[in-house]
């Protein structure tokens, strides 16, 4: 199954050269994860709930950007 997100990055989540910050990928990734079982009917409380458990397993994570930073110079 693949499942895509399209995020904007907020100011003060990259640093003066465009890089995201690490850890803000991490979190993109968990909401992600969360949106997606949510939309096929399995939401992370149900998940907790009957399995005790919020555990998945990434196979393969993969991210990319469409474009480069816009950076405002002046």
């Amino acid at each position: 199954m693949m499942y895509w997100r399209e995020l904007s990055v907020n100011w003060g989540e990259s640093d003066p050269f465009g890089l995201v910050y690490y850890p803000r990928i991490v979190a993109w990734f968990n909401d992600t994860e969360h949106e997606l079982f949510r939309k096929i009917g399995y939401p992370i409380d149900k998940m907790i709930r009957e399995n005790r458990t919020t555990f998945v397993s990434w196979a393969r994570s993969t991210s990319a950007s469409s474009a480069p930073p816009l950076t405002a110079i002046g």
